[in-house]
């Protein structure tokens, strides 16, 4: 139950860095890419297959390390 709270938690927080970023939608107020990524750096699910910049890619998730 925890780890299950844990990880909705966790997924609201990077959908809320992911939506920061646009800088369509933000203009210069979006929160910076290359930020975001380093912020999450290590936490992401298959990372590895991931695109550099996972940033404006849907469904990314997160897992516990």
């Amino acid at each position: 139950e925890h780890s299950d709270q844990w990880s909705c938690n966790i997924n609201a927080a990077l959908q809320h860095d992911q939506i920061l970023t646009d800088n369509i939608q933000f203009g210069s107020l979006a929160l910076n890419n290359q930020l975001a990524l380093n912020t999450w750096s290590g936490m992401l699910m298959d990372a590895d297959s991931l695109p550099d910049n996972w940033t404006c890619t849907e469904g990314v998730l997160v897992g516990m390390r």
